[in-house]
């Protein structure tokens, strides 16, 4: 199934940083000189080229889990992060729901290469990014032109953008982050 690729999951809970956390890797590996393809479930892997493929990941997935070269995972107060998510969506999160969502993180948590705190982006973005950076073994990519590129990333007009993941309705500042 691998083909040679490298494969790297983000698997976090919503709302907590993920994106954010996969456009960190996606430059590191852009900036180290290496092609990098990324997806949700289930790629075509006779069709993939690169020499990295992300899988940007929410919901739990054993067979991703089982082929990993890289888990990462991303957390966020659990109050903080249904409640963003209820505005993003624009409908209420049950807790069922919630204890679903919170398995999953778990479950990927459990496997990590490194566990990323929501907090910590507003904080520690250096931290993060030399963190990110050891457990890829690309010590040598500038942190500071990872940071200067992924802070220079915008939210599409309308719908998603293919590359960054980013929505539309993403809040990509500190002001809103407890709500």
């Amino acid at each position: 199934m691998k083909n040679g690729i490298k494969i790297i999951v983000v698997g976090g809970l919503y709302r907590s940083g993920s994106v954010w956390q996969y456009n960190v890797i996606r430059t590191i590996l852009e900036l180290a000189g290496y092609s990098c393809g990324f997806s949700g479930i289930n790629p075509d892997w006779s069709k993939i080229k690169t020499d990295y493929h992300i899988l940007k990941l929410h919901k739990f997935y054993p067979q991703y889990y089982e082929i990993a070269d890289y888990v990462f995972s991303s957390i966020r107060n659990i109050e903080h992060a249904r409640r963003s998510r209820e505005r993003f969506s624009g409908r209420k999160i049950n807790r069922r729901r919630l204890i679903i969502t919170v398995n999953w993180c778990y479950q990927w948590m459990r496997r990590a290469d490194y566990i990323m705190f929501f907090d910590d982006i507003f904080n520690y973005k250096p931290k993060i990014v030399e963190s990110i950076k050891a457990v890829l073994g690309f010590p040598e990519v500038s942190t500071h032109e990872v940071i200067k590129k992924v802070d220079a990333i915008r939210p599409p007009k309308q719908g998603q953008d293919p590359v960054t993941m980013l929505y539309a309705n993403h809040i990509t500042s500190k002001a809103n982050y407890e709500n």
